[in-house]
């Protein structure tokens, strides 16, 4: 077998006149002869057995409980105040179990401009994310895609929060070293089922269960982190101002609306 020199710094280069190199830009061959040396680059190396991309999720479905925490929250942002918004989904490693962080974040009812990734300590791990799309169907975006590049883990995408009703939209994909692969919702979430009524939509387990609750708040730790574009213009030198998200009295509530 021709020998593969791991070219790292510290392997020993073959001494062979035929040997693979496998570098830090890609797979090489390195032959001689009586007339020259050389080192090539390849494609890949034709004795091997070919590899495709595979993801196996080895932590369990995320419990009914935070599933609805998620898509109760998403619902009131969307319902009072039509904006995106995104929560970070933790896994502690002591307690083997997961939990929810949403962290201060900068949004508009057509993007998250920008959101902290706060340190997490020892047992806790960032596994993954989940943001909104408001009224918007579920799907992930090229910003979304380019956002989640660099984040290991499970990212959906939830949408098509409209209205009162028990209907929303939702997108999974996990992420690894950049590879992105498309998951089942029904593999990830407890708590929901596909909608009979409706293609690519999803309503809680529990029949006629509404997206938004009477009655719901949204947790103090989350509300105090939103923060909200009050124009999506820009002006010529810097951003609007920013207005954290009130809760609004019910008969002077006026959703913000995007200036045109």
């Amino acid at each position: 077998m021709i020998p593969i020199w791991i070219k790292d710094g510290s392997a020993p280069q073959p001494e062979t006149p035929f040997y693979y190199v496998v570098a830090q830009n890609g797979i090489f061959m390195h032959k001689e002869s009586p007339f020259w040396r050389a080192t090539v680059p390849l494609d890949g190396i034709s004795i091997l057995e070919p590899q495709s991309p595979t993801l196996t999720l080895l932590l369990p479905k995320i419990p009914k409980k935070l599933v609805e925490e998620v898509i109760h929250f998403f619902a009131s942002l969307s319902h009072k105040h039509n904006v995106e918004a995104i929560v970070l989904l933790l896994w502690d490693t002591a307690e083997h179990r997961y939990t929810l962080l949403a962290p201060h974040q900068i949004v508009s009812s057509e993007r998250i401009k920008r959101y902290d990734i706060p340190r997490q300590k020892y047992p806790l791990c960032i596994v993954g994310t989940f943001h909104s799309h408001a009224r918007h169907p579920a799907f992930h975006s090229k910003t979304d895609c380019r956002d989640e590049e660099s984040m290991d883990g499970i990212h959906g995408t939830f949408g098509s929060f409209r209205g009162l009703g028990n209907l929303f939209s939702v997108s999974i994909n996990a992420v690894v070293n950049g590879t992105r692969f498309d998951c089942n919702p029904m593999d990830l979430l407890e708590g929901i089922i596909p909608s009979p009524e409706k293609e690519s939509a999803y309503s809680l387990e529990e029949s006629g269960q509404c997206v938004l609750p009477d009655g719901y708040s949204i947790p103090t730790l989350w509300y105090e982190n939103i923060y909200t574009i009050t124009s999506c213009l820009l002006s010529a030198k810097k951003e609007r101002p920013l207005q954290k998200v009130r809760k609004p009295r019910a008969s002077k509530h006026r959703p913000q609306r995007k200036e045109m």
